[in-house]
């Protein structure tokens, strides 16, 4: 009994030590390149009303509910639920916060959500998102769209795990063609599509058909999502727009501003991708999504878009903003399961003094001390044992040096990658170190 009450339900990772301090590495990178564009991090609650997260999109099915355990009206309809994103709960901070946040208010927040889901391949019910989120107070420049592609694209170049794409389109784009076509339900239909490159073409055109559109209909949406241009080409597509349509030209200013605004990085870094619609219904305008090069199959790392709309329910207030999210659990899994991404050292241990007598606790004690105080990470020895034993404990750890406290000479340390042994130095294991 004890080992299956031990035994975690499955859509809940616990990663271990080493796993879990390259995770902490990428949230570190995430989290400097964020501020280095002005972000400002907040935490909301991990609860909220159920009818602040509900969407008419393809989650509202997976709110975990909450009930306290034999409490009053533990049979009703849960009140409360775990947030599913972080985008909802930051619209609801920010209406609640207006007085007191300077705008355009630009934040990024890094927590746990909660999906119930099933589990699958990099597909969990508890996990890790990485978000940033310009809102505005009233309007918001197109430009921040722009700035929040830049900032992913910086963020994946620094994890330095192979080439990755940015995919851009429009709702509004999709939206003024579908239109035109005599599609009346938007949201069904941008739902269905959103999901033909995991189920295919054909696919989505029996959806389509079976949701009530006609078979003309149905082929043109699914075609249309097929096209994909890098930004060159996507500025000639979308001049060619008819701007008569009030939403054909709101997407084609949106669109060319984007674009222009990311010319400068490497061709193929972001293209035009009309498949890309986003499930949620809460996006209004450009939407984004990044792949892994050479990972498609396993679907996006990172999401996002415009929303002019999402404050509403909570606020009077016109409170637009635009948004990326990053998955960093889903991220971890594929990288690792793909070996694109080595777990580091077990603890985060450089440097390792050993005890040959527990009289020595005190010098030892001292000398790491004094390597901390200079940013040097160090364990002394937890007893004492032969120097044999020691050294494996400290390779075990993950340590780089051993320092050797001596009685009647100078300190030595030693370099377990090198074998060399020579006097003990503060300065030499920070440069040995790079620190």
């Amino acid at each position: 009994m004890a080992d299956v009450l031990a035994k975690m339900m499955s859509g809940f990772p616990e990663w271990l030590p080493a796993a879990k301090r390259q995770e902490k590495r990428i949230l570190d990178i995430v989290a400097k390149v964020y501020e280095s564009y002005g972000f400002t991090p907040i935490e909301t609650a991990a609860v909220e009303k159920v009818k602040s997260l509900s969407t008419t999109g393809d989650v509202s099915k997976e709110i975990f509910g909450i009930h306290r355990l034999a409490g009053d009206g533990e049979n009703k309809k849960a009140e409360f639920g775990l947030h599913f994103d972080l985008t909802l709960p930051t619209a609801r901070y920010t209406a609640d916060n207006f007085a007191k946040l300077q705008f355009p208010f630009k934040r990024y927040q890094i927590q746990k959500v909660w999906r119930g889901e099933r589990p699958q391949k990099g597909r969990y019910r508890e996990f890790y998102q990485a978000d940033i989120d310009v809102i505005g107070d009233g309007t918001l420049p197109l430009h921040y769209e722009a700035e929040v592609v830049q900032v992913i694209y910086d963020i994946f170049t620094q994890l330095n795990i192979g080439e990755f794409t940015v995919k851009i389109n429009n709702r509004k784009l999709l939206e003024g063609l579908y239109r035109q076509q005599g599609v009346d339900d938007m949201n069904a239909t941008l739902i269905i599509v959103d999901k033909i490159d995991k189920i295919g073409k054909d696919e989505v055109v029996r959806l389509l058909v079976e949701s009530g559109l006609s078979s003309e209909q149905a082929v043109f949406c699914a075609e249309l999502a097929e096209k994909k241009f890098p930004i060159s080409q996507a500025l000639e597509f979308i001049e060619g727009l008819d701007t008569s349509d009030e939403l054909l030209a709101a997407a084609q200013t949106e669109l060319k501003t984007i674009f222009s605004n990311l010319s400068h990085l490497p061709d193929g870094a972001v293209i035009f991708d009309l498949s890309i619609a986003r499930g949620l219904d809460y996006y209004t305008g450009s939407v984004y999504e990044c792949v892994i090069n050479g990972l498609e199959s396993y679907g996006s790392v990172c999401s996002g878009g415009r929303y002019d709309n999402l404050a509403e329910k909570f606020s009077k207030k016109k409170l637009p903003g635009v948004g990326l999210s990053i998955g960093i659990s889903r991220l971890l899994y594929l990288l690792f399961e793909t070996e694109r991404l080595d777990v580091l050292e077990v603890t985060p241990v450089q440097t390792y003094v050993v005890l040959f007598d527990e009289s020595q606790r005190p010098k030892a004690n001292k000398i790491a001390s004094e390597m901390r105080a200079v940013g040097i990470n160090v364990e002394v020895a937890p007893s004492v044992k032969k120097f044999g034993k020691q050294i494996q404990f400290a390779e075990k750890r993950g340590a780089t040096f051993i320092v050797i406290p001596e009685e009647d000479r100078q300190d030595q340390m030693k370099n377990l990658k090198t074998g060399d042994q020579e006097d003990f130095s503060i300065e030499k294991i920070k440069g040995d170190l790079k620190l």
